[in-house]
């Protein structure tokens, strides 16, 4: 619990990398509550998340950071895949069974 509840990111830049991963993950896991191996890496992507946000701007480079963002949402979507998606092999047997 924190003391002054609401405040706890009162001062801190909060940019749109970081806002639009949030409303992601919630999203993505919806109805559920994540694993633990799943809460580590969406602590993971949004620390990504923050870290390209800090870095636009600051007006630094931030490939490397998109890497390892990107990165780690394959992660994610390795461990919680996203209700409904399906494989690309999956996919062309489901073509071809037509």
């Amino acid at each position: 619990m924190n003391l002054l509840d609401g405040l706890e990111n009162a001062g801190r830049y909060i940019g749109e990398q970081e806002t639009d991963t949030a409303t992601f993950v919630e999203a993505h896991f919806s109805g559920r509550d994540p694993t633990a191996e799943e809460r580590l890496i969406c602590r993971t992507l949004m620390s990504c998340a923050k870290s390209i946000d800090n870095a636009l701007a600051k007006g630094r480079e931030i490939s490397r950071l998109v890497s390892s963002f990107n990165e780690t949402l394959e992660s994610l979507n390795e461990a919680a895949p996203i209700a409904g998606a399906i494989d690309d092999e999956l996919a062309d047997l489901l073509t071809r069974a037509k």
